[in-house]
């Protein structure tokens, strides 16, 4: 049974002979404390009736947290003379048990006693009254250990169905009348008072357990719901993320060059419609210069400002002397509303890694992560997962689009500086060889299979950068996975014999075919598989599936497919 530090609690004890209650005896207990000292030697327990006897530990004594078991004995002839009971005071998800719970089932053993206060009747119903709230507070304790361990313990893979106790209430009725009339030894009518009064309390119980079934699971990583959840996260230092705004980059021109230098304001607006953008620092135009890209972000939070093409943000809502015009040259994205339920509740589990600094992947995937809501991949590679790198030399620096290819590193010896690995043409900025450090390279995915653009690589290096997150010897690179691009074409056919649902499996086959495309532009690394797309569509009702495109095709560790041309052509009905 569970109950808070410095609270009373109650030892309940029932004794029998041939299985009926035995009343008159003299019952003496001893009470161990948390840490196993005696805490009460022979203590006298009183007397309920009906072979039910009660020892009460004042609160005063539940000073610590831990157990208090107790052991009652007497000398009586009975079933058995020596009876334990057990109290756990203190223990962190008993907090979730609160008073309301308590007072409630207090008020239904208190009611239960006033009703049935005579004799033998009374005592065997506070016996089961006992009996069952005994069992529902164990049911709640039940294979639970701590938080940490319990949280520690969840992996990827699927747990059982858990269950902290049982709440339908017809079980419990039905209990609760097979005991009562074993103990009275009369069969309980539908119109007998106790039998009555026993189907009010099971509808009671039913619901206290239902609280406390639900209290426990909440203390469970994979049941937990919000704000239980953040509770659970708080203990990893992992907080959900807040909605965050787009992010792009707005390129100011000017209708002439200044004699002098023009300043660009923070804040400064450019609008799509209703989506409005603001600039997020002070940008200064040189002398004699025209244009300057500024990192922008949506005014409102959420993803309503993500997809503009470049261009599209162009409306200029702060007008300024001498500018000319302003827009987007990158495309908006990596805005986010409050993380997702579920998307937290991962990177919860993946918290445990970032505890190390030593570079494991996990670490750098969930700081990665934690970078935006937006992310739903992201895949921690070094250069050597990607296959042995051809490596250039040269005693000048790379020319970029001309040195080289994407992928290639680059020594220049007379510098000693390592560039690389070249990305659409670029080969970055040199690192001094000597004293090098080992690159890292994360790649992120975000919602819908979108390739992430300048600005939220920038956050997740940013995020994974900070030297108490990776070892000082770690270089952290954050670039977007290699798009291979495939094309759907897919021919399906029908049961004839289902032709009267035919336009029903027509609307499920076409939606599983965009099921798939979600699914295999949704994580980093996964082979362009055909097979998963015959399966979704057969599953959903189609006959026979041809599949004249995709071809399979294995991707690298760094490559996401994206969809290029899609077709679905539904070809008739067939014989079987």
């Amino acid at each position: 049974m569970l109950e808070q530090v410095g609270q009373a609690v109650k030892y309940y004890f029932f004794y029998t002979k041939n299985g009926a209650g035995v009343a008159g005896l003299t019952v003496t207990v001893d009470v161990y404390a948390a840490d196993d000292t005696l805490l009460v030697n022979d203590a006298e327990v009183t007397e309920i009736g009906g072979g039910l006897y009660c020892y009460t530990l004042a609160g005063v004594s539940v000073d610590a947290a831990g157990g208090y078991p107790a052991i009652a004995h007497t000398a009586g002839d009975v079933d058995a003379a020596d009876q334990p009971s057990l109290w756990i005071a203190g223990a962190a998800w008993v907090e979730n048990v609160n008073d309301a719970v308590s007072d409630a089932v207090a008020n239904a053993a208190a009611a239960l006693a006033a009703a049935l206060a005579s004799g033998a009747s009374a005592g065997a119903a506070l016996l089961y009254l006992q009996r069952l709230l005994t069992a529902l507070a164990e049911a709640g304790t039940t294979g639970n250990a701590s938080l940490a361990e319990a949280v520690g313990e969840i992996g990827e893979a699927a747990l059982p169905e858990i269950s902290f106790a049982d709440t339908d209430p017809a079980a419990i009725l039905s209990n609760m009348i097979a005991l009562a009339e074993a103990v009275l030894g009369r069969t309980l009518a539908p119109a007998d008072p106790v039998r009555l009064l026993l189907d009010t309390l099971a509808a009671v119980l039913a619901q206290e357990r239902y609280i406390l079934d639900y209290a426990a699971r909440m203390n469970l990583l994979d049941y937990s719901q919000p704000p239980y959840l953040n509770a659970l996260g708080a203990f990893f230092e992992t907080t959900q993320l807040p909605a965050a705004a787009a992010l792009t980059t707005l390129r100011v021109t000017l209708s002439a060059a200044q004699p002098g230098v023009v300043t660009i304001p923070a804040g400064t607006r450019a609008s799509a419609g209703d989506v409005v953008f603001a600039t997020l620092a002070n940008a200064d135009i040189a002398i004699g210069e025209t244009v300057i890209d500024i990192d922008a972000a949506a005014v409102v939070a959420g993803t309503a400002g993500n997809g503009f093409l470049p261009g599209q943000i162009s409306r200029m809502v702060d007008v300024l002397p001498n500018v000319q015009s302003i827009s987007n040259t990158t495309v908006s994205q990596s805005g986010s509303d409050l993380e997702d339920t579920e998307a937290y509740r991962a990177r919860i589990r993946e918290a445990i890694h970032s505890f190390s600094t030593a570079g494991p992947a996990g670490a750098y995937r969930y700081w990665a992560r934690s970078a935006s809501a937006s992310i739903i991949d992201v895949a921690v590679l070094s250069p050597l997962d990607l296959g042995a790198p051809t490596v250039l030399f040269g005693v000048v620096p790379p020319e970029d689009d001309v040195t080289g290819e994407d992928g290639q590193y680059y020594i220049d010896t007379a510098g000693a500086l390592l560039y690389g690995p070249r990305v659409n043409g670029a080969w970055g900025t040199g690192y001094d060889i000597i004293g090098a450090r080992g690159q890292v390279l994360i790649y992120p995915l975000l919602e819908g299979g979108e390739l992430p653009g300048s600005e939220l690589l920038a956050l997740v290096e940013a995020e994974c950068d900070p030297d108490n997150r990776r070892p000082l010897t770690d270089q952290v690179i954050a670039l977007a996975p290699s798009a291979v691009e495939y094309d759907r074409d897919v021919t399906y056919y029908i049961d004839r014999a289902q032709a009267a649902s035919a336009t029903d499996i027509q609307a499920a086959v076409e939606q599983a075919a965009l099921d798939y495309d979600a699914w295999q532009t949704g994580a980093i690394g996964r082979d362009i598989n055909p097979s998963e797309l015959i399966y979704r569509m057969m599953a959903a009702g189609a006959k026979r599936v041809v599949v004249t495109a995709p071809a399979f095709t294995a991707l690298a560790p760094n490559e996401v497919a994206q969809l290029d041309a899609a077709s679905v052509t539904y070809g008739g009905l067939e014989d079987a």
